[in-house]
């Protein structure tokens, strides 16, 4: 499976694709492991976002890089989440070595 690659800051986020991250986070942590919490906590607009869409253009993985001083004192990864469409295929281990790559 080839999947294509992004990684924006919250401004340049377009509004599909800030759709899309927040129909893929709500479909797996809320609905599929049946964990609500508050999802719009602030930080989406301090971090950047990494992400992936399989061939037909659906987003398939994602994570928030939080920036210093946000969360921690460091950089920080969260929200990583993947749709069980790539899961045992190896895309949350693409979307870490992507994710820390560009922290590098």
């Amino acid at each position: 499976m080839k999947l294509k690659w992004e990684i924006k800051t919250w401004e340049d986020l377009t509004t599909l694709e800030l759709y899309d991250l927040m129909a893929l986070r709500c479909a797996v942590f809320v609905v599929e492991q049946n964990c609500p919490y508050q999802d719009a906590d602030g930080k989406d607009l301090k971090s950047y976002h990494v992400w992936a869409r399989d061939e037909s253009g659906v987003m398939v993985a994602y994570a928030r890089l939080v920036k210093p001083g946000v969360s921690y004192t460091e950089w920080s990864i969260g929200r990583v989440v993947t749709s069980g469409t790539v899961r045992m295929l190896g895309a949350g281990q693409e979307l870490m070595r992507v994710s820390l790559d560009y922290l590098k």
